[in-house]
């Protein structure tokens, strides 16, 4: 069931003259390994087996058996246990993920920090991608230990899917702003976030009059953004962002969203179940301040849309199906109405995408530490 997408999911180097001459190799063919001036370079190059030159501590990184080649997978691990016993740097700049093939070659991936999480706590996340099938075959590490450690490889968009900070500078051309019944607006990236200006009014009946930044999403997936702030003009019950499913850019398409509500404060689901149908609608109370998190979880033609709050994921509402099938591709994005006559905006501070595999992965430490 897709409601089991909610759970929680918690889950000295001594320098040898072998180990010296696997180093001057590896940085001489390109392979991963950290440079003079501590930097990394080379994620997703190979280097024969052994430890990662200047690391004094790894563990094992037990991930999902049969979980598919090229999926994100978060694991979390006490990364403060491990600042406070001097093993890691409290940046986590330390912190590298490998993968020892079959054959002996290790492979350093990009791994991020979860943007819902921090370095130095109890219960820090992180994502990798995976390499191949994982059918114990292959093994992963987490390495820590290097205090000349430069930059890790964390590139978000080589682990999830689809991953935008909106840092570039430059918005995502595959961004597109639609007005539905006469809204008007625009969707442009400043600030470091994507921001959706639009006058409309509201989601109806059996269509709606809103402004949408809209993308193409295909398959199984999970969606999530972090809602940085909303303003402008907003009237009564506006919905300032959110995070939507749509089957097409029409104003009676079928689609799932989820919004924040202005005045009365309000987390809303919104439902049409076929094109041209009835929508539903079903609300709790909202006490937050922004940044608000969102999800949304699609499963064939079912979707389940839920927020963050307090640490973990909460649904709102129960799975919903649609009745008239899904057909990919579809279309996710920013939501907009503001039941006023003028300009008012939301803002999107991130957003990520990745398939959606059952059982949901994860990766686990497994507690025994190599030292070198």
């Amino acid at each position: 069931m897709l409601e089991n997408m909610l759970e929680r999911w918690r889950l000295s180097y001594l320098a040898t003259a072998a180990m010296a001459l696997l180093l001057a190799v590896s940085c001489a063919t390109g392979a991963v390994a950290d440079n003079d001036d501590g930097s990394s370079s080379g994620a997703g190059a190979g280097v024969p087996a052994g430890p990662l030159p200047g690391y004094r501590f790894r563990q094992k990184l037990t991930v999902t058996d049969n979980t598919p080649a090229a999926v994100a997978v978060p694991f979390e691990f006490d990364h403060a246990t491990l600042v406070a016993d001097g093993k890691a740097k409290a940046d986590g700049s330390d912190v590298r993920v490998t993968y020892e093939t079959p054959d002996g070659t290790v492979v350093q991936l990009d791994r991020v920090l979860d943007p819902l999480s921090k370095w130095n706590v109890a219960h820090t996340r992180v994502w990798l991608r995976t390499t191949a099938v994982v059918d114990g075959a292959g093994s992963y590490y987490v390495y820590y230990g290097n205090d000349g450690a430069g930059s890790a490889p964390a590139d978000g968009t080589a682990v999830y899917d689809y991953w935008d900070d909106f840092e570039d500078g430059e918005l995502d051309s595959g961004w597109v702003f639609t007005g539905l019944s006469g809204a008007t607006g625009m969707v442009t990236q400043q600030g470091g976030a994507l921001r959706i200006t639009a006058t409309a009014q509201d989601f109806g009946g059996t269509s709606d009059q809103i402004g949408v930044a809209l993308r193409q999403a295909s398959g199984d997936f999970r969606v999530e953004l972090a809602l940085r702030k909303a303003g402008g003009s907003l009237g009564g019950l506006s919905k300032a962002g959110g995070l939507t499913l749509r089957q097409s850019n029409t104003a009676d398409s079928r689609h799932a969203t989820i919004a924040i509500q202005q005045t009365p404060d309000k987390r809303v689901h919104l439902f049409r179940a076929a094109d041209g149908a009835a929508g539903t609608s079903d609300e709790i109370e909202n006490s937050d301040a922004y940044p608000h998190v969102l999800g949304l979880y699609r499963s064939g033609d079912d979707v389940t849309v839920s927020y963050y709050q307090g640490g973990n994921w909460l649904q709102l509402n129960v799975t919903q199906t649609f009745t008239e099938p899904l057909v990919d591709p579809v279309l996710i994005g920013v939501p907009f109405s503001n039941k006023s006559g003028g300009d008012g905006w939301a803002e999107v501070e991130w957003i990520r995408l990745n398939k959606f595999v059952s059982p949901m992965p994860s990766g686990l430490m497994d507690g025994n530490e190599e030292s070198f």
